[in-house]
């Protein structure tokens, strides 16, 4: 559902949202000053530049602040647990801001040119910036020179992600491989291959990562500790000459949203259910199978039985018993044995003594048992 629509009629070059979905940022380029005034484009200007700024809106779309000293930003990332706003641009400069404070908390200069390519690391804040000459830096703001510096493609970073763990790197780049990176060797552990230069890369928190490359978005499953031999999902973007620019997954839920020349996509990627195994309880239940111990369970008849030996006589184990006043026989729930077969009927027994069930390892139905109880009981009447 759409909840927002802001018209700035101004060329967008990133968003991104700040510690909740109140606010967010946009780094935006103020081109239309200069339409205005109609300046000869012979004539040189120096304060007529275009300037680009970074700027903050709330959930309605009104203007709350205006960020300048994040000038000419192409990509911004915002680090939640320190609530720290970082821009990177045309210039180079990697700037971060407190945006709880509104300080200037570092600057630093990556010394390798326009950078358009930035990722968080939310697990320890470390941001990895992709640069033209294939190298990916990382940097953290107390820290003036890059951490680690990664010789990861043969052309430009085209786009970076991380997962949620901090463990693996996806990267990008024009020479059109996708690798996988560990953060803790800061070794490659496999590569993947696109028919064009990727575009954009997402990691869900499941562990699926998302390709986008050209009109095409692919979705890879178990893709990063292991190499998968084939996408999990794959989507073409209706309409000629469309291409994908950014793919995101939304946070605790399997939806994918793809964002192209056409417009915006939602794609529900739903993982594959594992197969149900059945447990020792559905299967007692599909089976009816004894349980442990060699209880019986109980169970009510619709016809009151009377044992041979009498009313008030208990019968042994496994036997019907009634009592006076019973509307239905049940069974006991001690230890039993198994009666007799149903060929021979067994001798009669003295009216002093209770008969016993001989012991026998065959199971045997509770319609077959009451029917041995009835051969026996006219068996010791007669």
């Amino acid at each position: 559902m759409l909840s927002l629509v802001v018209q700035v009629r101004e060329t967008t070059r990133a968003v991104k949202f700040l510690h909740n979905t109140n606010f967010f940022a946009a780094a935006q380029e103020k081109c239309a000053a200069a339409a205005r005034l109609r300046v000869p484009v012979c004539t040189r200007v120096s304060h007529l530049s275009t300037p680009r700024y970074v700027y903050i809106y709330d959930k309605r779309g009104l203007e709350v602040h205006c960020l300048r000293e994040h000038e000419r930003a192409l990509a911004l990332e915002f680090l939640n647990r320190f609530f720290l706003l970082a821009s990177v641009g045309e210039s180079g400069c990697l700037r971060y801001q407190d945006t709880s404070t509104g300080a200037i908390v570092a600057q630093h200069r990556t010394r390798l040119g326009r950078c358009e390519v930035l990722c968080a690391n939310g697990h320890n804040g470390v941001l990895q910036a992709g640069h033209g000459n294939g190298t990916v830096s990382l940097w953290s703001p107390s820290s003036g020179t890059p951490l680690v510096s990664l010789l990861a493609h043969r052309g430009a970073v085209r786009a970076l992600a991380c997962d949620g763990s901090g463990r693996h790197l996806v990267s990008a780049g024009q020479d059109g491989q996708v690798k996988v990176w560990d953060l803790r060797t800061f070794k490659p552990l496999h590569a993947y291959f696109s028919a064009t230069p990727a575009s954009s890369l997402a990691v869900s928190q499941r562990g699926m990562l998302a390709v986008g490359y050209g009109p095409h978005v692919q979705v890879w499953r178990d893709a990063l500790g292991a190499k998968a031999h084939s996408p999990y999902l794959s989507h073409l973007v209706q309409g000629g000459g469309t291409a994908v620019h950014t793919a995101r997954f939304c946070p605790y839920d399997d939806v994918l949203g793809v964002g192209h020349s056409g417009g915006v996509s939602s794609l529900l990627v739903r993982p594959r259910r594992r197969a149900r195994g059945h447990s020792a309880r559905t299967l007692a239940r599909t089976r009816q199978l004894r349980p442990p111990g060699g209880l019986i369970p109980r169970r009510r008849g619709n016809s009151t039985k009377r044992s041979h030996t009498g009313r008030n006589s208990r019968a042994g184990p496994g036997q019907i018993s009634a009592t006076p006043g019973a509307h239905a026989a049940r069974l006991t729930t001690q230890p039993h044995t198994d009666p007799p077969p149903a060929r021979r009927c067994p001798a009669p027994a003295s009216p002093t003594t209770t008969p016993s069930w001989p012991t026998r390892t065959r199971r045997i139905s509770s319609a077959r048992r009451r029917r041995f109880t009835r051969c026996w009981t006219s068996c010791s009447r007669a």
